[in-house]
């Protein structure tokens, strides 16, 4: 019996969905100047691999291609400003294999880490650096064939997004799931309702719709289409008013006859 066109694509990402979204826990924010990123840990990444293929070596491995440390550039004293010795670059170039791969035609990633580096107090050499280096080399094999594609494809830049996944695994972790699940349901429903009352009292159309897209965001990624039908009739609802409210003319205020002395001005001739 053939398979049908979904059944081919589901078997095709079998891989890719097994591993692609990322326990947050498994991660930590990287800040190096204005550069941010989010840093996985690796052994989080060997797990889904291992529980994919089996034990490492097994079911799945990697081959060592080239290995070597590079100089980089010369490392200078700071008050003599002679050369002490240069930096040196630690790099690693490996290919993956597994179930289904040929061991020659797997994925294939190179992993870099300092070796010998300048610091505050000169020179230093870092003996973890060939370790590092394939970590970095598996982990980014991995990530080619979609473990962690989440983190690689930027959604963990949406705050949205992490703490949807960060709901996920702690159902995921905890020990009574159904109670887990009505805590959150609970939060999620306090949220809404504020928001929607947020609505309801919003005094421009900017605030109005900064609101609603708030919304919006988060229960995108929650797929809660029932809440954006429901928000969006009340943001409706609000604009409606409010484009009323704008078109209505403002009645004048009268007047009160000024006072003179504590007696009103007669303004008769």
């Amino acid at each position: 019996m053939d398979m049908s066109t979904e059944d081919k694509s589901t078997l095709k990402m079998g891989v890719w969905n097994h591993a692609s979204q990322t326990d947050p826990s498994s991660t930590k924010d990287n800040t190096q100047g204005t550069h941010k990123s989010t840093s996985i840990n690796g052994y989080w990444m060997f797990k889904k691999a291992t529980e994919l293929w089996g034990p490492i070596g097994i079911g799945w491995g990697y081959n060592i291609l080239e290995e070597e440390f590079r100089d980089g550039v010369p490392l200078l004293d700071k008050e003599s400003k002679e050369v002490i010795c240069m930096s040196q670059m630690h790099t690693i170039k490996l290919r993956l294999w597994y179930p289904g791969c040929k061991k020659d035609q797997g994925p294939t990633n190179y992993g870099h880490t300092p070796y010998i580096a300048n610091s505050q107090y000169g020179p230093r050499c870092d003996m973890e650096a060939p370790k590092k280096s394939l970590t970095d080399a598996i982990k980014k094999c991995l990530s080619i064939l979609g473990f962690s594609a989440d983190v690689f494809m930027g959604e963990f830049d949406d705050e949205e997004y992490v703490q949807q996944r960060t709901n996920e695994e702690a159902i995921e972790k905890a020990d009574n799931k159904d109670e887990e699940r009505e805590r959150q349901k609970s939060e999620y429903l306090a949220w809404f309702t504020e928001h929607a009352k947020l609505m309801k009292t919003a005094q421009t159309q900017n605030e109005l719709m900064a609101i609603f897209n708030i919304m919006c965001k988060k229960m995108t990624t929650r797929n809660d289409a029932k809440g954006i039908e429901m928000a969006t009739a009340t943001k409706d609802k609000r604009k409606a008013e409010l484009e009323k409210k704008a078109k209505t003319p403002k009645t004048p205020k009268k007047t009160k006859p000024e006072k003179q002395n504590g007696r009103r001005k007669n303004t008769k001739v």
